[in-house]
C-alpha cells in the first residue's frame, strides 16, 4: 500500500476521530457543570449539609476571655491567631461550608461555648456558589446569606455575645477550573455583599472590622502575595490581619462589664 494510498484513508479517519473527541468533550463539560451547578445550589439552600466540629465545651475560667471563630474555612485555615493574654480561642470553622450550612450547627458551634466574643468571617462560599454558571436566580443565594448574617448577629446578642463581623476577604485570580465554572463577576459581589454587611452590623450595633485595606496597595491594585488560591491566603497574610484583629478585641475586652 502506498504512502498516497495510507494518507487518503487515515487523514479523513483522523478527522472524524478528532471531531468526535472534541463533541465528547464538549458533553462531558456540559454534564460536568450541570452536576456542580447543582451540587452547589443544593449546598446554599436550606437543605445544606452541615459538620459540627468536636471541640469539647470548656469551663470558663475568671478572668479569661472566651473567643469563638466563627466561619468557613477562611476562619478554619487562620494559624496563627492572634496573640491575646487571657484569651481561650476556639477555631470553629468549616472548609467549604455556605452561611446556610454553618446556621445548622450554628447553636453547637457557638452557643454551647458560652462565648464572650465571636469573631466571624463567612459569606463567600455563598458567593461563589451564585456566580456558578448556569446557577438560577443567583441574587436569591446572597439574599440569603444576608438574611442568615442578620440571624446569627441577632441571635449572639441576645446571649450578650460580643459580634465582630469581618468583611468577606477579596478573591484572588481564577486558575482553570474557576474559569470553567464561574462567572467572572465574584469580586464585584463580595464588594457589594460588604457594603450591605457593612450597613447591617452597623445597625445593630455589633462590630464591623474591615480588611479590605489589607489586601490593597496604594494603587488600589490586589496584592499578588496575600492568596496562595483564588479565595486562601497565606499565614502571613492572617499575621497581618492579627494586627487589627488584635486591637479590636483588647478594645472589647477593656469594655467587657465586670461580672
Amino acid at each position: 500500500m502506498s504512502w498516497s494510498t495510507i494518507k487518503n484513508f487515515w487523514l479523513p479517519v483522523s478527522i472524524v476521530v478528532n471531531i468526535a473527541l472534541i463533541v465528547v468533550c464538549i458533553w462531558l463539560y456540559q454534564n460536568a457543570k450541570s452536576i456542580y451547578t447543582d451540587y452547589r445550589h443544593f449546598r446554599a439552600l436550606g437543605i445544606g449539609t452541615s459538620q459540627s466540629t468536636t471541640t469539647p465545651v470548656t469551663p470558663a475560667v475568671e478572668g479569661e476571655t472566651k473567643i469563638v471563630m466563627y466561619g468557613d474555612s477562611r476562619i478554619e485555615y487562620w494559624l496563627p491567631l492572634p496573640a491575646l493574654e487571657n484569651a481561650q480561642f476556639i477555631n470553629a470553622g468549616v472548609s467549604g461550608e455556605t452561611t446556610t450550612e454553618m446556621r445548622r450547627r450554628f447553636k453547637h458551634d457557638v452557643l454551647r461555648h458560652s462565648p464572650d466574643i465571636v469573631v466571624m468571617q463567612s459569606g463567600v462560599n455563598d458567593l461563589t456558589t451564585s456566580v456558578t454558571k448556569g446557577m438560577e436566580n443567583p441574587q436569591k443565594l446572597i439574599d440569603i446569606m444576608h438574611e442568615n448574617t442578620r440571624y446569627f448577629i441577632d441571635t449572639m446578642q441576645s446571649h450578650n455575645i460580643q459580634v465582630i463581623i469581618t468583611s468577606i476577604f477579596p478573591s484572588a485570580k481564577y486558575n482553570l477550573s474557576k474559569k470553567l465554572f464561574w462567572e467572572k463577576n465574584l469580586s464585584e459581589k463580595i464588594d457589594h455583599s460588604n457594603r450591605v454587611l457593612e450597613k447591617m452590623v452597623k445597625d445593630s450595633n455589633a462590630q464591623w472590622l474591615d480588611f479590605d485595606p489589607d489586601f490593597y496597595d496604594n494603587n488600589a491594585n490586589l496584592r499578588a502575595d496575600m492568596h496562595f488560591d483564588t479565595l486562601h491566603i497565606h499565614s502571613e497574610t492572617y499575621e497581618i490581619l492579627n494586627q487589627k484583629l488584635t486591637e479590636r478585641l483588647q478594645t472589647l475586652i477593656r469594655q467587657k462589664p465586670v461580672q
